[in-house]
C-alpha cells in the first residue's frame, strides 16, 4: 500500500505514545475522512499492508487493520515533531 494518510493534529494528540491506544485508534478509524482516504484500497491490500508492518496482528476486520494503520501514522507524526 503505497499511500500516505493524513491525520488531524488533534486526531494525532489523541493517541497516546505508551500503553494502549485501542480507544482512540478506534474512533479516529470511524471518521469520515480517514475512511475516505483509504476508501480505494482493498481489505486484501490493508490487511496485506498492516501485517508487514506489525507482528502478527490480530486483523479480523477492516476496522481493525485501519486501528493499526492510525496507530503507525500517529507515532510517526509524533516522532517527527520531536
Amino acid at each position: 500500500m503505497h499511500k500516505e494518510v493524513g491525520l488531524t493534529r488533534k486526531d494525532v494528540d489523541s493517541v497516546p505514545e505508551s500503553g494502549r491506544a485501542d480507544d482512540a485508534c478506534s474512533v479516529i478509524a470511524d471518521k469520515k475522512y480517514v475512511q475516505k482516504q483509504l476508501a480505494e484500497v482493498s481489505d486484501e491490500q490493508l490487511f496485506k499492508a498492516v501485517k508487514s508492518l506489525c507482528d502478527d496482528p490480530e486483523l479480523p476486520t477492516r476496522k481493525d487493520a485501519i486501528m493499526y494503520i492510525v496507530w503507525m501514522v500517529a507515532l510517526s507524526i509524533k516522532e517527527e515533531i520531536i
